[in-house]
């Protein structure tokens, strides 16, 4: 099905539209305002200039780095990503010279990174004067997949079933788990890369052994270790692995090669429930190439959908005031983005969102440009889009109304420049008043219009969108929309259970209300970033859903009372998943990810509507289905002999 949302966006001709009545420009104000002229500190993100303006004015870091991107807070430093044409000796002495930490490095066939940790944005001054560096970036966001919390899924997909009729435990598989952290809330001993002695493992809930190549972040609440527990209910005799994904963005994608690569402890299964959503839309960015290379050397792998329900704006631009054009800072609203025109509704120029007391509203933009060497790899974008959380939503827009904002520099028309994405964070911290409502606007700066954008908003704590009738598109994107990764949606046990009567519509089977949303998916962009497609390719996500909400020994809350905390969200459902991989391959390890993959959609239960959805899938795992068709074909099966 090709959701009347797409089947617009893919019919936009690509070809320039035709000017607007430009007004006369004597200078660049948003670089005026960002770096004071200098073009070359222009490489740097918004997040971190707008920091870097705070210390030059004699501010203490801390505030600026807690207010404006604190996932990127490593202790009292900023974690960045340094983007260049190649690594080579002057750049990493340059780095040590200006005092800047550097932490680890990333290169490939397109991209060369210097993951660094800095006091100060101004010491990345000189890193970013030099001609082989392309872009600086704050260390983007990170998002776990977990929801609230619900119960049992071993024998709602006759996983059980599968074992007892094929005599098969996961045994010779070893699965690796990708989350935050592993032995941080577990406890047990860490050594030689070896875990032992944990708590989940002298339950007898974990292996005795679990193979540990980076433990994640001290702060971490062991999700991982929770994910692995749901893998050995199902595949009790399988090997466990783990990384994190949340050392850094490119430490994700180095950690799925040493998985598939660990000398001694090389993975079968992979599976994650990460995602960073800074991962480019329209192209397959470094994770996702990451394990594009994992499934060549015959890992199958599997990550969650997401938990965002729908709640995002995908069309083209339509700008507000077509007969103006200007490049001002703060804007007047003119070439703000109108999300009515794009729904067929009166004029709207922003989104207006709740957030009480203490919550936040995390909002990130994308459009279809390549990326330009940061986060992903190309030549970098042809439109400069610019995010704004403001405390009204009448125009003109003054300065005052600024509440937050995400302007980082991009290129423009014949000129591409910078990764092709905007984040920002905005807080409630009035702690007086029982909630208040901003806005959210989307400015065209620069550059080309014939763009198509994606805004992603994501509630933290007690926050939403209110005008949800203009944000009602796709939320599946990153690494698990890639080719190679089967994207896992979710499906509470007790409506397997009830065999759909537990959630309405009854009478069928339906996913959790908060399932990431997905679509037949445009990709415009080559790996490289080099070539735009004729047309886009499109990739059917999510691939199947799974159960949540099974018993662990201490990762959720206990919400069926039965004495164990349940584990809801698609972070629950991608690992029962990968578990299913791990009793198909017990049975046949021959499989490869693709045969694999395919048996696994044709032997669904169906869910949602008939055939493939946008919300399901092909529909609900079944593990004996799945097994039965793994098995090895013998000469008595052909019975046409």
């Amino acid at each position: 099905m090709l959701p009347a949302l797409l089947a617009v966006l893919l019919s936009i001709t690509q070809t320039s539209q035709a000017s607007a009545a430009a007004l006369p420009q004597t200078a660049d104000p948003k670089l005026e305002f960002l770096t004071g002229g200098d073009k070359a500190l222009s490489k740097m993100s918004s997040a971190l200039l707008q920091m870097r303006r705070e210390t030059a004015a004699g501010k203490p870091l801390q505030p600026a780095l807690a207010r404006i991107a604190p996932w990127a807070q490593r202790g009292a430093k900023i974690q960045v990503i340094i983007g260049a044409n190649a690594l080579n000796p002057g750049l990493f002495m340059a780095c040590k010279r200006a005092g800047i930490e550097i932490v680890s490095s990333y290169s490939d066939a397109n991209l060369h990174q210097i993951m660094a940790r800095c006091d100060d944005p101004r010491q990345l001054d000189l890193i970013a004067r030099r001609s082989d560096v392309r872009v600086i970036t704050h260390e983007p966001r990170a998002f776990l997949q977990t929801g609230v919390v619900t119960s049992g899924a071993d024998e709602s997909i006759r996983a059980a079933l599968a074992r007892s009729t094929h005599g098969i435990n996961g045994s010779g598989v070893r699965v690796g788990v990708i989350s935050d952290s592993f032995h941080r809330v577990i406890g047990g001993t860490l050594a030689g890369g070896i875990l032992t002695g944990s708590d989940s493992q002298n339950s007898g809930d974990l292996p005795s052994t679990v193979r540990i190549i980076d433990p994640g972040p001290v702060e971490g609440a062991d999700e991982g270790a929770g994910m692995a527990e749901l893998i050995c209910d199902l595949a009790p005799g399988c090997a466990i692995s783990f990384a994190s994904a949340f050392s850094g963005y490119y430490e994700f994608a180095a950690n799925i090669r040493k998985l598939a690569d660990d000398p001694g402890y090389k993975c079968n299964v992979m599976v994650d429930d990460v995602l960073y959503t800074s991962e480019p839309m329209y192209q397959d960015g470094p994770i996702a190439q990451a394990y594009k290379d994992a499934c060549s050397s015959g890992v199958a792998c599997f990550s969650s959908a997401g938990n965002y329900s729908n709640t995002a704006h995908e069309w083209r631009y339509y700008d507000a005031d077509a007969a103006t054009s200007e490049m001002v800072y703060p804007p007047t609203g003119v070439d703000f983005h109108d999300f009515g025109a794009a729904y067929e509704m009166p004029k709207k120029t922003s989104l207006a969102m709740l957030l009480f007391p203490g919550s936040s509203m995390y909002l990130c933009l994308h459009w279809d440009e390549p990326y330009g060497g940061g986060l992903a790899a190309g030549p970098g974008a042809q439109a400069d889009l610019d995010l704004y959380v403001l405390s009204d939503d009448q125009m003109p827009v003054t300065k005052s109304k600024v509440l937050a904002q995400s302007i980082t520099r991009q290129g423009t028309t014949g000129a591409p420049a910078g990764d092709a994405y905007e984040e920002l964070e905005y807080t409630n911290n009035d702690m007086t008043s029982d909630y208040q409502i901003v806005y959210a606007a989307i400015d065209h700066y620069d550059g080309r219009t014939t763009v198509n954008l994606h805004l992603l908003a994501i509630g933290v704590g007690l926050a939403g969108l209110l005008d949800t009738d203009y944000a009602a598109d796709r939320t599946v994107f990153g690494h698990t929309a890639a080719a190679s990764v089967m994207s896992v949606a979710a499906m509470d046990c007790l409506e397997i259970d009830y065999d759909g009567y537990y959630q309405y519509p009854e009478d069928e089977l339906n996913a959790e209300y908060f399932t990431s949303y997905g679509g037949p998916l445009p990709f415009w962009f080559s790996d490289d970033g080099l070539t735009r497609y004729k047309g886009a390719m499109l990739r059917s996500k999510p691939d199947i859903t799974a159960p949540d909400g099974a018993n662990t020994s201490f990762f959720g809350e206990d919400t069926d009372m039965d004495g164990y905390p349940n584990f809801y969200g698609t972070s629950a459902a991608a690992p029962h998943a990968a578990a299913v991989a791990a009793l198909m391959l017990s049975k046949n390890p021959n499989l490869t990810p693709e045969q694999l993959y395919a048996h696994m959609r044709s032997t669904t239960r169906e869910a949602e509507s008939p055939g493939w959805d946008a919300i399901s899938g092909w529909g609900l795992i079944d593990a004996l289905n799945a097994v039965n068709a793994a098995v090895p074909a013998t000469v008595a099966d052909w019975t046409v002999y």
